[in-house]
């Protein structure tokens, strides 16, 4: 199958390769690791690890690296499974990368539920489970442990999609920028945003006039972002300086707008980025639609930096020009995304 490289705020997950053996040989055979890995053998040695490496190739299993290399594995095949080596024992990279993990597992493959499950005694990936919503099954089973060289109970759970999509509301990053959903705390920023007239006209729904009431019914109305339509507000050191949206559809329309005085900074593109990725994974979409008016160059040139095409022109209308005006359409598949980001 084809593994994603899965990006975290701290965090890298990669498919594993031969190079990787004497890392997770040191991780897997370490005491305090190998205590609770049920299936694994004991001693642990480089051979182990090799066979490991060439047996997870066609599987979703990533090795996880941070800035100082590789530091764990996360397995979200036919089971949620996790093991990271003791020097970053609670720094939360196992809730992190699992996060990642499952966020594949339930959008781009289309995942339903997935099980899991900890030894008894086993509190630190207890913690982790609870907190990302497995819940028991009931199912407690007795598994051989070779490091202790006896039955451990192991305690069954499961996830579903349902339960995932409820506990995780949406948040990505890209550089410093945080995209996340609007609120409304928000609307008065917002207004001020898109009522420059620079920007107004650049958009198609915003009048002049807008005000803040009607922008805190705009970000109550958007700010579900279980499922397209949706818009996310753009942070920058807790800051609203813009927005990402998108349509309902099959190819959805995809947009954005910044304050004037974040431009030219590199934040619309790195946003845009960020937000198609998450749209092509969350929901399995084969593409994706825009539009930009022919007097906006900047947002023709970031929709073309990361792969969109221009398919055609129109004519659109904004709530803050006085006539319609001329517009570039365009269309995003994923291969072309990835190929160009």
């Amino acid at each position: 199958m084809t593994l994603p490289v899965l990006k975290t705020r701290r965090l890298v997950l990669r498919r594993p390769v031969p190079a990787d053996g004497a890392a997770l040989r040191r991780i897997a055979d370490d005491p305090l690791v190998a205590r609770w890995l049920l299936t694994m053998p004991h001693p642990y040695g480089l051979p182990d690890a090799q066979a490991f490496i060439a047996r997870v190739a066609d599987q979703p299993v990533w090795l996880v690296e941070d800035d100082s290399g590789p530091v764990g594995v996360v397995n979200a095949g036919h089971e949620l499974g996790f093991w990271f080596t003791p020097r970053v024992w609670g720094r939360g990279y196992a809730g992190e990368a699992s996060a990642a993990a499952l966020d594949d597992f339930f959008h781009r493959r289309n995942g339903t539920v997935i099980p899991s499950s900890h030894a008894y005694g086993n509190s630190r990936s207890q913690r982790v489970l609870v907190k990302l919503g497995f819940s028991y099954t009931g199912q407690d089973t007795p598994r051989k442990a070779e490091y202790v060289g006896d039955d451990v109970v192991s305690r069954g759970m499961r996830l579903t999609r349902d339960d995932w999509t409820a506990r995780t509301p949406v948040a990505l990053t890209a550089g410093p920028l945080v995209l996340r959903p609007m609120q409304s705390t928000d609307a008065e920023a917002l207004r001020d945003i898109v009522t420059q007239a620079s920007v107004g006209r650049m958009l198609f729904r915003f009048p002049p006039d807008w005000t803040t009431a009607e922008a805190g019914e705009f970000i109550a109305a958007t700010c579900d972002a279980s499922a397209p339509p949706f818009r996310l507000g753009v942070y920058a050191d807790d800051r609203l300086i813009g927005s990402v949206g998108v349509d309902a559809g099959d190819a959805p329309d995809v947009f954005y707008f910044l304050d004037p005085a974040a431009q030219g900074q590199g934040y619309g593109r790195a946003a845009m980025v960020a937000f198609c990725a998450n749209l092509f994974a969350r929901f399995g979409l084969a593409s994706l639609t825009a539009d930009v008016f022919t007097d906006n160059p900047a947002s023709d040139h970031i929709l073309r930096s990361i792969g969109f095409e221009r398919t055609g022109t129109g004519m659109g209308t904004s709530a803050a020009r006085v006539e319609p005006a001329p517009i570039w359409l365009y269309r995003l598949t994923r291969n072309a995304f990835e190929a160009a980001t």
